[in-house]
C-alpha cells in the first residue's frame, strides 16, 4: 500500500530562502540538507492507504474550500529522540487559516477513512535536516533557536503526496494538487 501525506507547497522564493539559510550556516558542507524540491509543510501524515481510498481522498480534498495560508518562518529547532538530535526544522507561525485547513483535513480523514485525529497540538514546521548518526551533535545543536525573521508569505497549493522510502532517503510523488482560496 502507498504511504501518503497531505502538505502545503512552499513558494519557490521561500524554498530558496531556506536553502540559502542552510548554505550560510553550513559553509563547510558537513551535513546533507533536505533538497529544496522536498521542502513542504506537512498538514497530515496519513501513512499506508489502499489505492481505492486514495482516489476517494482526492475527491474529498477537491471538495474542500479552505483559504490560502499566510504565515512566516519563526525560528529553527533541533528535535531530539532518545537524547540525540534527530531533526532540524524551521517553525512557522500558526494562523487561523492554517488551523482551519488542518482541522478540515483531520475531519475528512477521521470521518471518511477512519484515520485517527492527531492528539498532539499541531506544530507547523519545515524539515531542513535529518540527522545522521555520524554527525557531530554539538555542531547540530548550534542550530537550536536561530531566529529566521522572514516576511509573511502565502501558501495556496494543497498537495497529496506519495512517499516512498529508499536506502538513500525518501522520494515524494505528487498525486493531486488543489488551489486554495486566495
Amino acid at each position: 500500500m502507498p504511504r501518503v501525506f497531505i502538505a502545503l507547497e512552499l513558494p519557490p522564493a521561500k524554498r530558496e530562502e531556506l536553502e540559502q539559510f542552510c548554505k550560510v550556516n553550513d559553509s563547510l558542507s558537513k551535513f546533507t540538507w533536505e533538497d529544496k524540491s522536498k521542502l513542504h509543510l506537512t498538514i497530515k501524515f496519513i501513512g499506508e492507504m489502499p489505492a481505492g481510498d486514495i482516489e476517494r481522498l482526492k475527491v474529498k480534498l477537491a471538495e474542500t474550500k479552505c483559504s490560502a495560508v499566510k504565515t512566516n518562518f519563526m525560528m529553527t529547532s533541533v528535535i531530539s529522540k532518545n537524547n540525540s538530535p534527530s531533526i532540524v526544522w524551521a517553525s512557522l507561525r500558526v494562523t487561523s487559516e492554517l488551523k482551519s485547513l488542518v482541522d478540515a483535513c483531520e475531519e475528512i480523514l477521521s470521518g471518511n477513512f477512519s484515520v485517527q485525529k492527531e492528539i498532539r497540538e499541531y506544530s507547523p514546521h519545515i524539515t531542513l535536516l535529518r540527522v545522521k548518526p555520524h554527525y557531530d551533535f554539538d555542531e547540530i545543536n548550534k542550530f537550536e533557536g536561530i531566529e529566521l525573521n522572514s516576511d509573511e508569505f502565502v501558501m495556496n497549493k494543497l498537495v497529496l503526496y506519495q512517499s516512498e522510502l529508499f536506502a538513500k532517503g525518501s522520494k515524494y510523488t505528487e498525486l493531486a494538487e488543489y488551489d486554495l482560496v486566495i
